[in-house]
């Protein structure tokens, strides 16, 4: 039986290992924001939304107990409807949950650190060499923020990291007392503005463009 909850559960173990053995390798500061961007996705919260400090600062807690318990395992492979696959096994993972909306994503991403995903299908679109995909809600994911991701001729665009990064970026602008009618006290919509924004960037897919560009 297809149970996509369980195989959240096995791709998340993989993305608690990659986590717990190349944390070491951001700043303070960049590790810190990470862990906050995982708290939102994992909660459900959107990027601007507010974060309570005594929640995250146990859910943080939490996760660092959790990365002593496993920082000696080793990745463990998928197990779909009595199969079980290499957690690298793209191809062959996509062929069974693709049908039922679903989408994974492994690979390396900067210092070679385990990339692992698993999200729902929001949308695709094919050219001569590539097949796009567009994501909704991740259910598993690890630290890394890539806002795309590209794995032999898949593109994996990822509308959760999209918000996430045009929203710090939007604070960024924010803090340096930029000007504009998104900026006017005025403004009490500036939200919903900021999110009819990401979603015509998410829609443009300037990610999977930039990610054919490197390919």
């Amino acid at each position: 039986m297809f149970d996509i909850n369980s195989i959240a559960s096995q791709v998340k173990h993989n993305c608690n290992i990659s986590d717990v053995q190349y944390w070491g390798y951001y700043t303070p500061c960049g590790l810190l924001l990470r862990m906050r961007d995982l708290y939102k996705i994992e909660t459900g919260l959107k990027p601007w939304d507010k974060v309570e400090h005594k929640k995250i600062s146990e859910w943080i807690g939490d996760r660092e107990k959790l990365w002593e318990e496993i920082t000696d395992l080793d990745f463990q492979k998928i197990e779909i409807s009595g199969r079980e696959y290499d957690p690298y096994d793209v191809s062959g993972i996509n062929s069974v949950i693709n049908r039922h909306g679903f989408l994974y994503g492994a690979g390396y991403g900067n210092l070679m650190k385990p990339v692992f995903l698993l999200a729902a299908i929001s949308g695709q679109d094919t050219n001569s060499r590539y097949r796009v995909y567009i994501t909704g809600k991740e259910m598993a994911r690890c630290l890394s923020t890539s806002p795309a991701m590209a794995s032999g001729n898949r593109i994996i665009v990822r509308h959760d990291s999209i918000e996430l990064f045009f929203w710090d970026k939007f604070e960024e602008m924010k803090a340096r007392k930029c000007s504009g009618a998104l900026f006017h006290p005025k403004n009490r919509n500036w939200d919903q503005e900021f999110g009819i924004t990401i979603w015509k960037q998410y829609r443009n897919r300037r990610g999977g463009y930039h990610q054919m560009g490197e390919a």
